[in-house]
């Protein structure tokens, strides 16, 4: 429960959503959005609500975080696919420049309303992990914060949270062909690790192929995030966490491709185009991939090959952590 500057207050509750009571009509309602009967949050089951500095309403629930007017009750929905680490949203508070601090059952969102951006603490970095189930959390008067859970409760300062902008760099570890590694033997089309091959000369019906990556370091590796895509074939990223390290294409229509490498960045911070984890501005381009039909690429009769070219021999450079916010042009209202 909070209450607003006309001493309204506002009541998260469990299946009905936000509860207005007005101080002056004395009158107890469920608050809705701009359409009747319509509730305001994205759940009907709200753990926390908080007003800001700014006399924004923000409400935890068990479907994310949403950021009500409170005139109109239009709200916008802030989720994991927009950085946050969990949906289920049990405390908020402020720090002092303004920054939201959020408790969920994977551990701590930290949340810049001006940007958009979100930063989160889990397991690896201290926290004890759910901090959800008492909706417990405290800031006490020199700015220190308290969240408590289930998994154990934790304490910090604001202030002195350090984040790390280090990317490490990314590179390939392994080349199949329709599932199966390719050693490297006479005969083979890999005759050095796939590393610092400069180019593969596959046949035409070789045209399902996978490759592995990791990032060169031991950090934390269940919080990783990679992106990477085959340019000629895919518009868009495929971002994928730690437990999924590899890119599949099957049956490539004849063309030219280029694969651009994943990369990936330990630091926290969150510069959304997808879930979880921060990318570099500049990917490394790998290299390109022709895949020729039975007559070659155009059409005209000759061997088909397959050519990769690598980027190979010296080490990829190391890209650097983004801090540039993304502006929620496609927030989503409701």
């Amino acid at each position: 429960m909070v209450e607003d500057s006309d001493g309204n207050l506002w009541i998260g509750t469990e299946g009905s959503g936000i509860l207005r009571f007005d101080r002056r009509t004395q009158r107890l309602r469920q608050f809705a959005g701009p359409q009747s009967g319509v509730a305001a949050v994205s759940s009907p089951y709200v753990s926390a609500v908080y007003i800001d500095r700014v006399n924004r309403l923000w409400a935890g629930t068990l479907n994310g975080l949403d950021r009500i007017d409170m005139l109109t009750g239009r709200r916008t929905r802030y989720a994991e696919d927009d950085g946050l680490a969990s949906t289920k949203v049990a405390c908020i508070l402020e720090h002092a420049g303004g920054d939201l601090w959020l408790s969920t059952d994977k551990g701590i969102s930290k949340f810049n309303p001006r940007t958009g951006v979100f930063q989160n603490f889990s397991v690896a970095d201290g926290v004890p992990g759910d901090l959800t189930g008492y909706s417990a959390c405290v800031k006490g008067a020199n700015g220190e914060m308290f969240f408590g859970g289930f998994a154990g409760a934790t304490r910090f300062r604001p202030d002195q949270v350090s984040t790390d902008s280090y990317s490490p760099p990314a590179v390939l570890t392994a080349f199949d062909l329709f599932g199966a590694p390719v050693s490297i033997r006479p005969g083979s089309p890999l005759q050095q690790v796939i590393g610092f091959t400069k180019e593969l000369a596959l046949a035409h019906n070789q045209n399902s192929f996978s490759f592995q990556f990791a990032a060169l370091s031991f950090r934390s590796p269940s919080t990783s995030r990679y992106r990477y895509k085959l340019e000629g074939l895919e518009q868009s990223w495929h971002e994928v966490g730690g437990d999924r390290r590899y890119a599949a294409y099957t049956s490539l229509p004849a063309g030219t491709y280029r694969f651009q490498r994943p990369r990936r960045n330990e630091s926290r911070a969150v510069e959304r185009a997808g879930r979880g984890g921060q990318y570099c501005n500049q990917p490394c381009v790998v290299g390109h991939v022709v895949v020729p039909n039975a007559l070659g690429v155009g059409g005209a009769a000759r061997d088909p090959v397959v050519v990769f070219s690598a980027c190979a021999s010296a080490p990829p450079p190391v890209c650097s952590s983004t801090q540039g916010a993304r502006k929620r042009e496609n927030a989503r209202r409701a």
